[in-house]
Parts: structure tokens; sequence; C-alpha cells
């Protein structure tokens, strides 16, 4: 009996390992947690977790991976800009939505090389979003099919021979 349990046990140890999103939290860059935390300030969602251990953040964080270095590069160091211009010692990712969006506007007008970073990030960003379930969503796009069949107004037409 207590070798069963022992079994159990360690069995259930081992699949915690192997749930979605055990663990990634400690294995995250601190560049990508920037990324996904101005992910969430440029689209919001009203799902909190787009951005946090989904498919669409880990689809971020590839498309950002699969970037050529030097790009990746670029974007690590507007993302670092990020951190400097945040206030009260903390970096952007632990900020709130709204100081989040301030510390990002007053970046914008003060730095152009951030700007232009910043411009390329965001596309990724949204066509990311936008290409997810929850940006198709969003945007109003619906799963159905408008006809059943062919069409009637097709059929009681007029031809044209």
């Amino acid at each position: 009996m207590r070798r069963r349990s022992f079994i159990r046990a360690a069995v259930a140890v081992a699949a915690v390992g192997t749930l979605p999103g055990a663990g990634r939290a400690a294995q995250k860059s601190h560049a990508s947690l920037s990324l996904l935390a101005l992910a969430e300030t440029v689209a919001p969602d009203g799902d909190r977790s787009t951005w946090h251990d989904s498919p669409v953040a880990e689809k971020l964080l590839a498309s950002f991976a699969a970037l050529e270095e030097n790009v990746r590069e670029r974007y690590r160091a507007a993302l670092d800009s990020l951190d400097s211009a945040a206030r009260g010692g903390l970096r952007f990712v632990e900020l709130g939505p709204g100081e989040r969006a301030t510390v990002l506007g007053e970046l914008q007008q003060q730095d152009n090389t951030f700007r232009g970073n910043f411009g390329e990030l965001r596309s990724l960003i949204l066509s990311t979003y936008f290409s997810s379930e929850n940006g198709l969503r969003f945007a109003g796009y619906r799963d159905t099919n408008q006809f059943t069949g062919y069409p009637e107004h097709l059929r009681l037409s007029v031809s044209w021979e």
C-alpha cells in the first residue's frame, strides 16, 4: 500500500511539470517579460491571460526569437529604454497599465530611435494578436458559414443565356 501511494505521488509530481505554463515564468528572460508587458499595453484584452502563458504569448515570443540577431538587439535596446524611463525605481513590467501607457507616450515623444523601433514592435504585437482567436473575436470575425447551401437569391435570379 505504501509503495502504491509513493508511486502515485511521484507520478503526480512529474505530471505537474508537464502542465501547460508550468515553470515558464522562471524561464522567461527580462526582454521577454518586457515584450509581453508592452504587448499588454499596446493590445489590451479583456482576458488577462492573453499575454501570460497562452498560445498568443508563446507565438509572440517565438516570432521575436525568429528575428535576425541585429533586429532583436535593437528591440532589446528599446525594451531596456522602457525600464530606464519608468519611475520610482520600478521596471516597466512592474508598472500598472496606466503608468505603462504614460511611460510609453513620454518615451515616444522624447526618443526618435525608440519611436522607430516601437513602430516595428507594435506591428509584430498587433499582427500576432489579431491572428489569434481573441484578436479575431475582437475584430468581429465569426466562424460560421453565411449560407448552408446554394444561395436562394442566385437560384431565383434571371439567367443571362
